[in-house]
């Protein structure tokens, strides 16, 4: 009977079941919490594969930057804005673009731009002489 009694009266036993408690409060709060913010992080981070599935699909011409794009089939597979956005895209290191499209080729005319390209025009890769092309014998302006 003194065993039972000293049983009884013992709290050593006490702090584990507090801690029990406690560990079953803070997951009751932590799942409470993972529901409430679960479908907002689903929502964004679908936004966000939906962004990135979108700017995946474009394509840029000006990563070997030769300037060598046709501009009829640009024009057929895009706005006038955007053409010349790939076709400025595209020009080579020195060069600009005027706004000339050399008819032979059917490819952007660019002028150099800098002291070591200046007088020299850049058509389909190759490059011109000033004195010996002429933008506006062989091209139109765009």
């Amino acid at each position: 009977m003194k065993r039972l009694l000293n049983f009884t009266k013992d709290e050593s036993g006490a702090v584990t079941v507090d801690w029990v408690v406690l560990t079953a409060a803070i997951v009751g709060i932590a799942l409470a919490v993972i529901g409430l913010i679960s479908s907002g992080v689903e929502d964004a981070s679908t936004g966000i594969n939906d962004e990135l599935q979108t700017a995946s699909a474009f394509t840029f011409s000006g990563g070997a930057v030769t300037g060598t794009s046709k501009i009829s089939e640009l024009l057929a597979a895009t706005d006038y804005d955007n053409t010349r956005t790939v076709i400025a895209n595209e020009a080579p290191t020195g060069y600009g673009y005027f706004g000339g499209i050399d008819t032979a080729t059917d490819t952007a005319i660019y002028s150099g731009n800098t002291p070591e390209t200046n007088g020299t025009y850049s058509v389909n890769g190759e490059v011109l002489n000033a004195a010996d092309y002429d933008p506006f014998t062989n091209g139109f302006p765009y």
